[in-house]
């Protein structure tokens, strides 16, 4: 009797064990707010479906601008009426996706200089940004993507596929 009981007591063990062990591993999720996996889900080339200096359009007609990804780098990009694109700027990228309004500085990779200042919001395969130039020895950060101060830019990029 005693035999049965431990083959059964046994067996049941070695059914849930074999059981678990095929169970599948949790699913890693990428935090938000860390700034290495928001650069990893901009990697790629992006179109800006929109640009504008305080509501007013900046894309002139038949040029298009595309922005290139490359790790914490922005490559801006031009073409006009569907030519080649030529490369217009580079900036290094730092990111505060723990700030509120997640942050942007767009550092001029020559000078080392931070050029521009604002926010963005990275939803799906959606950026918006908003932001302000220092150039001209404007302080401040643009903080509002929806109704951007007079003066701050305003773009809104889609990825390409």
């Amino acid at each position: 009797m005693r035999s049965a009981v431990s083959r059964s007591s046994l067996l049941l063990i070695g059914l849930v064990g074999a059981t678990l062990g095929f169970a599948p591993a949790p699913v890693f999720r990428e935090r938000p707010d860390d700034p290495d996996a928001v650069f990893r889900r901009l990697q790629g080339t992006w179109a800006v479906s929109r640009n504008e200096e305080g509501g007013q359009t900046r894309i002139p007609m038949g040029q298009a601008f595309t922005i290139k990804f490359e790790k914490d780098q922005w490559t801006f990009l031009r073409s006009e009426n569907g030519g080649p694109l030529i490369k217009s700027d580079r900036h290094t990228l730092k990111l505060d996706p723990k700030a509120t309004p997640a942050e942007i500085d767009f550092i001029f990779s020559a000078t080392k200089e931070v050029r521009f200042c604002g926010v963005y919001e990275l939803k799906g395969d959606t950026l918006r940004i908003a932001f302000r130039s220092t150039a001209n020895g404007t302080k401040g950060r643009a903080k509002d993507l929806s109704n951007p101060a007079p003066g701050d830019w305003f773009m809104q990029l889609e990825r390409r596929p």
